[in-house]
């Protein structure tokens, strides 16, 4: 079973940063969009904020994510 993450993109959220990876997962290619915090000593460690789906899948997630886009409009530039 490999379950290296290879990092697609990440953005900061305040203190934390958004992780976008792709890996697999039980016979599984997956798309995995999550939170990592900093611990103590420095380490970035993932959160159970998150969502993990199948690649197959990603194209609904990102009409989902349009469809969002499009009912937030203005908030999504920061003008509102």
């Amino acid at each position: 079973m490999n379950t290296k993450s290879i990092l697609i993109t990440s953005f900061s959220q305040g203190k934390d940063e958004v992780r976008v990876t792709r890996s697999n997962f039980a016979g599984k290619r997956l798309v995995d969009i999550r939170v990592f915090y900093e611990d103590s000593e420095g380490n970035m460690k993932p959160t159970k904020k998150g969502i993990s789906i199948q690649v197959s899948k990603f194209p609904e997630l990102m009409q989902a994510l349009q469809k969002t886009e499009t009912f937030l409009g203005e908030e999504c530039n920061g003008t509102k």
